[in-house]
Parts: structure tokens; sequence; C-alpha cells
């Protein structure tokens, strides 16, 4: 998809047609809205309500320029990483129910697995949401927050023209963006106001550097922990995995 110096360099109107992606991205939207509904309607009709837990998830969003570029897969900022995520168990899981805290997508496995009344492994690097769905407290159970963190490769093995590589860890209300594989003049550390600043448009790094520290303690921390918990190499998935399948793999850029 184009960038902002493709769109200015093509002479086309760059509002029209950002106006335009927009909508078809809506219209997307509103297509998935009406799908989910159809689910839900055919789930009731079937008598299931009391036995099926619906989970639905963003995987990533969309960027329109807000940060040069377009489409996703080149950041790691708000636009791209604040995905939806929607739970429906009625009698597990309150209607209108509504919560604010930041979570994670490992978090939805053991969430998932408690609510179908299934063990949680005690190994899950994710924790169940239950807590934040029990407004009361009567469940006993506590929500500890944890660091969430996304993560931006180099693409270039994929086929992209991609060299940039970042991690954004969102804690204590902030978002830091470390920018390991950078370009000439973009600073190696980003802070932003993570609940003001959902798109992270005002780097605050220069007036908090005692925050960025902290933060990029905490970052290093998690990236140790994550290289403890490293999987298998390629080199040894091929023992259990096709060559076929990991071509595929490599090429959708889940293996390099």
């Amino acid at each position: 998809m184009p960038d902002q110096a493709d769109l200015d360099a093509s002479g086309i109107d760059v509002e029209a047609f950002l106006s335009y992606r927009k909508a078809w991205y809506d219209g997307s939207i509103r297509g998935m809205d009406t799908e989910i509904r159809r689910l839900l309607a055919r789930i009731e009709t079937l008598g299931l309500t009391d036995s099926v837990v619906v989970a639905v998830i963003g995987d990533h969003g969309e960027e329109f320029l807000e940060h040069g570029s377009s489409w996703h897969g080149q950041s790691v900022y708000g636009e791209l990483t604040q995905v939806p995520l929607i739970l429906w168990a009625p009698g597990r899981v309150p209607a209108g129910r509504q919560v604010g805290d930041t979570v994670r997508a490992i978090d939805l496995m053991p969430t998932l697995l408690e609510l179908s009344g299934l063990p949680v492994p005690d190994s899950l690097q994710g924790q169940s949401l239950l807590p934040l769905l029990d407004a009361d407290g009567a469940s006993g159970q506590t929500w500890v927050e944890r660091p969430a963190v996304a993560e931006e490769h180099v693409r270039t093995e994929a086929g992209a023209d991609d060299h940039h590589a970042s991690y954004a860890l969102v804690l204590d209300g902030w978002r830091l963006i470390h920018n390991v594989t950078r370009d000439e003049g973009e600073p190696e550390y980003e802070l932003y106001d993570h609940g003001r600043d959902p798109l992270n448009l005002t780097d605050v790094a220069s007036d908090h550097p005692e925050v960025v520290e902290r933060l990029a303690t905490e970052l290093e921390r998690w990236r140790r922990r994550s290289e403890a918990a490293r999987l298998q190499a390629d080199d040894e998935l091929e023992n259990v995995s096709s060559a076929d399948a990991l071509e595929r793999l490599r090429r959708l850029g889940y293996l390099r």
C-alpha cells in the first residue's frame, strides 16, 4: 500500500483517497458485525446458548497515514495494536460489561479455558480475564496488570522491502516504543500517554526520561523471559513439519 511520499508524488487527492479507504474499512467492520449477529442468532436458535462461548478478537488495526504509512505490519503504534475483544457467554459473561484495562491476546486462551470449565495450565504466559468481568469481586480472583508487548520485525525474508524493527510496551498508562532497527533520524525510544493519546501522535519521551528508563528496563526483562521460553528453531522444526509447510509459513512471515 502507498505511503505518504508515494501519495504525494502521485498527484492524486490524498484526502479523497483516505476517505474512500476509511469508508471501505468501516464497511468491512459493519459486515463483520452483521455476521457476528447471524452467528449468535443461530446459536440461540439451536438451543446452544448455555454450552457455547464465543470470542471475537482483531489481529491488527489499520494505519491511515497517522505515521506516514498505510495498511498494517510496519509499526507498533496504537492504531495497529489496539484491537477489539468481544466475549459472549450468557450467564457467564455479564451483558454490556465494558473493560477499559489493557489486556493481551495471550490472555484469551486461559479465559476460554476457564469459561469452559477446563483446567488452566500454570505454564501459560497469559492470565484469565474473568476477574475484570467480575464487577463485584464475588469470585475472589484478582487481576494483575502485566506488560502488554507488541513486536514488529524486519520482513525482508517475507518478500517485503522493510528493514525496520521495533517493540512496544504498554504499562502503567504509558506506551514505550523501542526502535531497535531504525531509519536515519528516528529516535531509539518514543513515549506516549496511552490513555490520552491512543494514536501515539505526541512523543513525550524527552519530558519523562525516568519513565523511558523504567519501561526500557521492563521491556528488556520481558525480552529475556521470552528468549528463555523460545520455541524450537526452524531447522529443528524440520523434524515435525514438511518442507512445504515451512516454506508457506516463511512466505507469510511467521518464520524467519
